[in-house]
């Protein structure tokens, strides 16, 4: 879809009135969709509920960009993934808190399905 831009606007996105989202625009707009879409985390141990939040995209975008580059035999380092805003320890616990977990849970699916 492409949406009507003001002139002079050179974001990559822009509001419904053509012009840059504000600060406050874009977030608070996800967020009510966010809500009326029923999305939120529930905590694997605690049970607790929480919102996801906008920078959790970032970091779920990234696990399947993980899982993707490997499957087809082209892994990405942990500093190539850091250029996306974090730092390659930040990444290293991605990896292993959400990649490497998920790889572990579908081999042993895989080897009980025999």
């Amino acid at each position: 879809m492409c949406r009507h831009r003001n002139d002079g606007v050179e974001t990559v996105l822009v509001n419904s009135f053509g012009r840059a989202w504000s600060g406050d625009g874009f977030g608070g707009s996800f967020n009510r969709i966010r809500d009326r879409a029923g999305i939120f985390h529930v905590d694997r141990e605690s049970g607790k509920v929480r919102r996801k939040h906008l920078h959790d995209l970032r970091g779920t975008f990234v696990s399947k960009l993980i899982l993707e580059a490997s499957r087809q035999g082209k892994p990405l380092t942990n500093q190539e993934i850091a250029e996306m805003g974090w730092s390659a320890d930040q990444v290293d616990g991605i990896r292993r808190t959400y990649v490497d977990h998920g790889k572990i849970v579908v081999a042993i699916g895989e080897r009980i399905r025999g």
